[in-house]
Formats: structure tokens, sequence, C-alpha cells
């Protein structure tokens, strides 16, 4: 279970994140043990079987040092390894080239710290349209003192930067108080002013070490708690002195998945899914790129004498509901009536597309309904009106009736909405969204579901980059158009779209 404060610190901007060694391995680069293997070869060294010693991974890496009284030929070999499991890893084309990277640069936050030298997290926040700046020396931190957009705070320095800044031997290790005060310092504030998140640990990790031992060992309860991802059971005396420590342990290990990487990628999914309004939002409204535009076409009427048009209440509120979610994923909303896009129709569905009000209403969706019939796409949906009685037809042939609301003497009634990403089969890449509802309720009652927390999760769960279409049901007695009362139903899922 996620710790309900963790949960909050991201919510409200107080939380950092700091991972280690494990984030990167998951993307190919060699573990610590790896490296020790190797160095301890090198050196004709008789090593026992890993897992090795804390001592024992600092220690061989000076040994490997002192040898040639210099750390040019360790950083050379660790470039060589970083680069060659990369390398290895990508061959094998997996989905995600940066796993735990992925979804790290998704959690809300603006402040991550590492002991890494690669540099996967800048590559993941630059694929993924954040601003970032790099702290990674101590110049840097001088110079890098105001925090105006995402930090990445590299204490053990980083691949491209000076190489002897590098913290790999028992000797760095010693002195990073002192070769790096300034980055030190900040650290320690932040500790005090951030909830942390560490992650890609184990306990007996020199990188790990380095800071329990120098911040919260000497801390003395003047941090608030913060959080350690375990991926093994540390024992009951090891999970008290973490607590004493205020390291508050958290479970990795009870999480689905076959490896260490798949259990920590699914405790990060979980941490995303209930921290990042954002990221709910970027899975059902996907590929919207940041700053860009996007029409919302409604639905209008112009008066037969004084000429001038009017949009219905229930669109406008829809579009504006809209247009916040989108603000918050950084693109720019703009509310067009729907005559308007008829006149430039190739325009309109040239690119991604919002569609607010069914056919029977929004002339512009009636042209595209009409449009994609002709076309192989998922956009099979109808909205018919006969005698009275209005229902939506989806693909599947299944039909969903919409009750007539100023019919008296009905206890119970029963409106249907049409919520649905569709891919754009005018314009490879992009996206049709459509907020229908049968009659009018249906479409002030999808403005009430899209406002609760967990509806941009409902639509696009278990989805990939295609086709989603849901039918969200209302029930209500009496309808009041000016003060509407009803209850949302269960959305449905429409999965079969021949």
């Amino acid at each position: 279970m996620l710790p309900p404060e963790l949960i909050d610190a991201f919510r409200e901007g107080r939380a950092a994140v700091f991972f280690g060694a494990g984030a990167s391995m998951a993307a190919g680069l060699p573990s610590w043990d790896e490296l020790i293997g190797l160095l301890a070869g090198s050196l004709r060294m008789s090593v026992p079987n890993p897992p090795y010693s804390a001592d024992l991974l600092l220690k061989v890496p000076q040994y490997y040092v002192n040898k040639s009284d210099s750390k040019r030929d360790l950083n050379r070999l660790i470039e060589k390894m970083l680069e060659d499991g990369k390398v290895k890893f990508r061959k094998a084309k997996p989905k995600l080239l940066r796993p735990i990277h992925h979804y790290l640069a998704q959690l809300p936050t603006k402040l991550f710290y590492t002991t890494n030298f690669d540099k996967f997290l800048e590559e993941e926040l630059e694929a993924q349209g954040i601003d970032f700046e790099v702290v990674d020396s101590e110049k840097m931190a001088r110079q890098l003192t105001e925090r105006r957009k995402c930090q990445v705070r590299k204490i053990h320095g980083s691949i491209g930067g000076d190489w002897d800044d590098l913290v790999l031997t028992r000797g760095d290790f010693a002195n990073l108080p002192n070769t790096r005060p300034v980055l030190f310092q900040a650290l320690g504030v932040d500790l005090i002013s951030h909830v942390f998140l560490f992650l890609g640990y184990s306990l007996r990790d020199p990188d790990f070490s380095s800071v329990y031992n120098n911040y919260f060992a000497g801390m003395k309860g003047k941090h608030q708690a913060h959080f350690l991802v375990l991926l093994e059971d540390p024992g009951a005396l090891e999970t008290e002195d973490l607590h004493r420590r205020g390291l508050m342990p958290i479970e990795g290990w009870s999480y689905p998945g076959g490896s260490k990487t798949e259990k920590l990628i699914a405790f990060l999914k979980s941490l995303v899914d209930a921290a990042s309004e954002q990221t709910r939002l970027r899975r059902f409204y996907h590929r919207l790129e940041r700053h860009a535009h996007i029409p919302i076409v409604v639905t209008s009427d112009l008066h037969p004498v004084e000429q001038y048009v009017t949009y219905p209440a229930c669109d406008i509120d829809l579009a504006h509901q809209i247009s916040a979610d989108m603000q918050k994923l950084s693109v720019t909303p703009e509310i067009v009536s729907d005559v308007r896009a008829l006149g430039d129709p190739e325009q309109f569905l040239s690119d991604h597309l919002i569609l607010i009000c069914s056919p029977l209403g929004n002339k512009f969706t009636k042209h595209v309904f009409e449009k994609a019939s002709q076309k192989n796409s998922a956009i099979r949906q109808r909205f018919i009106s006969m005698g009275g009685k209005r229902r939506a037809i989806v693909a599947n042939g299944i039909e969903y009736p919409s009750d007539d609301p100023s019919e008296s003497g009905v206890k119970e009634r029963i409106e249907h909405a049409l919520i649905a990403r569709y891919l754009n089969p005018w314009a490879p890449g992009k996206y049709i969204y459509v907020f229908a509802g049968v009659q009018a309720l249906g479409t002030v009652a999808t403005r009430r579901y899209l406002s609760q927390s967990a509806a941009y999760s409902q639509l696009a769960e278990n989805a990939d980059d295609g086709d989603i279409v849901a039918i969200l049901p209302v029930k209500y007695r009496e309808y009041d158009p000016y003060d509407p009362q009803f209850e949302l139903g269960e959305m449905v899922r429409i999965v079969d779209f021949n």
C-alpha cells in the first residue's frame, strides 16, 4: 500500500526523488557487483562470490586507482562498461529504453537527486518535454542557487563532466562533505524542507551509505520522515533502525512482478497514478504536445432576427472543464462553433480535435461521423432520434436508450453519454475526442464525471495508443434543466469495434 503521506507530498509539491544504480540497471547498465568483479579480476585479487560487502565495494576501486596512481584508467573502464551495457540492452529492442526513468519523469516533482553517472533521467525528461537543469559539480551548485525549473542534482558527478569529479573510491567517499560542501549543504536543507523518496538502492550500497551516514545519523530528528523502497525484506532489526533514523521502508518486494525491476516499475506506476494528475490526463489525451493548439468544437445557433450566436450551457460548461484539463498539460485550447468548423473542415480534421455534443446537435460532429462512415475507422457510433425517442448505437450493435426528459409520470429515467478517443482517420498520429450526451443531460453528466480524480485513469486503463470508446450511464427522476439532479452509473468500456 502506498503511504498517504508520500502521495500528499507529491500532490502538494513537497516531494523529491533520490535514486541510485538500481534505476539504471533496469536500462542495461552494470551493477556495482559486476564492476567490482571486473576490477578484482584485473587486479588478480581473490574475492568471494557476490553480493559483495559494502566495505569491498569501496576497497577494490581504491586498489585499482592505487595501482595506476590515477583515476583515468578507472574512469575509462567505467565509461566503456556503461556504453556496452546500454548498447546490449537496446539491441534487444525493449518497449521502454529507460523503464524506471520513464516513470520517474512522470512524478510531479521538480527535484531529483542521484548518485548515478549516466544521463538516463536527463534523456527521459527531454523526451517528455520537461524543462530541466543539471547540477553535477560544486561549480554548478554555486551558479544555480535559484530553482526556476526542474533540477537534477548529481552529487557524485556525471559522464561528460570532469572525470576527476566522479566519486568512485574509498577516498572519494570519505572526502565527500569536504569536496562538495555546497552540494551537500543544499541536500541538508532539502532533507528538512522536502519528503524524499529513495529508490534503486540496497542497504549495502556505498552510495546510499554515504548519504545515510553523513546526514541521517547526524540530524537526530531535525528532518521529516522520508521513504525508502526496498526490494528485499531487511528484517525486523534493520526496519526498526531505519524508523529511528526517519526512513520509512516501503515493501517494494510485495509488488507484482517476476524480477526486482518489474516490482519497482509496478510500484512507480501505482505512485504515478495516485500522485500525478498530469500523467492521468496524458494517458487519455495522448500525443498532445506541450504548447500545441487544439480546437474544442461546440454546438451553436443563430438568432433568426438579431443574428447573434448562442451556445448551449451544457456544451460551454463541458468545454471549460476540458479547457482547464488542457491547460494543465500546457496545451492551448480554443472553443469554436460548429458552423465555423464547417467553413474549413479539412483544416480542423488535419490535427487533434475535440467535439462536444452528438451529431443530433453539433453540426460538425454530424459531418465528422458521416465522413468517417466511408473510412475504416472506429468512429461507427450512431445517434438516432425517432418518434421523440433517442438512442446511441455503438459499433457492436448494442443500443443505449435515452428517456424523454420532458415526459411526465416517469419514476426512473435513464440517459447515456459517449466518451471516446478515436484515431483520426484523416491525420495519422492524431486523435479525435468526442464527448456527447444523447440528451443535454448526458453532456452535463460528462462534465461531472471528468471532474472526478479517477475519471481519466478509468478511461485509459490498460489502453494502448489506439481507440477508446466508453458509455457513461446516467440515472435520474424528474428533470430540472436549471438544477439537474442525477446519479452517475458505472462506465462501460466498448472493446469490439467491428
